[in-house]
């Protein structure tokens, strides 16, 4: 979300911004479908999956004034760069590493939002296969290591994380185990490797591939 919107009206998760009347008037004044009541955000293409599980997400928070934006990705997330840029208000779905994030950039122009419910396996919208857009995965599924700078929503959590509602995947180092005995300082060097999530958008952004840790809002 615009960070300077969310700091003006006190919205830090999606729920607060579903039940601030004052917010989402300011935020439907400007969205993809101003005047329709409601908070349009950018979501994602249509046949992404990602779709169908914010659609799930919506559901099953109650969510009422909330509605996805299904189009093409890079076009929704220029718009969506401008608004952060010039403060206008916009959520957007988005994930990390990726060279998306150094344009909206956590405790910058944008935060991550937190949501009070995780999705589970309870198929709200009646989806085929819907079940397994649960997001609680185990342990500490549904939460991310972001802390409040980034995500405010995170001071609330005891554990200090985010409660971002999507399952964060794990990004590691490999490398060839005979090279590892050889060059035991490239071993140790793997073990305290730490990148982080800009550090590695930037490389993406530079033409390398990665897989996604994170989504989130």
């Amino acid at each position: 979300m615009t960070k300077s919107f969310a700091d003006e009206f006190g919205v830090y998760t999606m729920d607060q911004l579903n039940e601030n009347a004052d917010a989402l008037a300011a935020f439907d004044a400007t969205d993809p479908v101003p005047g329709n009541g409601i908070a349009d955000i950018f979501g994602c293409p249509e046949s992404w999956t990602c779709d169908n599980i914010i659609t799930a997400q919506i559901a099953f928070s109650g969510w009422d004034n909330l509605n996805q934006t299904i189009a093409g990705y890079d076009a929704m997330f220029a718009q969506a760069v401008d608004a952060a840029n010039e403060g206008v208000p916009m959520v957007a779905y988005t994930w990390t590493p990726s060279a998306y994030i150094t344009q909206l950039r956590p405790g910058d122009n944008v935060y991550w939002m937190g949501v009070n419910e995780i999705l589970d396996d309870s198929n709200p919208t009646g989806t085929e296969g819907g079940e397994e857009y649960d997001q609680r995965g185990t342990g500490e599924g549904g939460y991310a290591a972001i802390g409040p700078d980034q995500c405010p929503s995170a001071a609330d959590q005891e554990t200090g994380q985010c409660k971002i509602g999507w399952i964060a995947a794990d990004i590691l180092v490999t490398a060839n185990n005979d090279f590892l005995a050889a060059n035991p300082a490239a071993s140790a060097a793997r073990s305290s490797a730490a990148v982080g999530d800009r550090g590695v958008a930037g490389q993406r952004g530079a033409g390398r591939r990665c897989r996604s840790g994170r989504s989130g809002y």
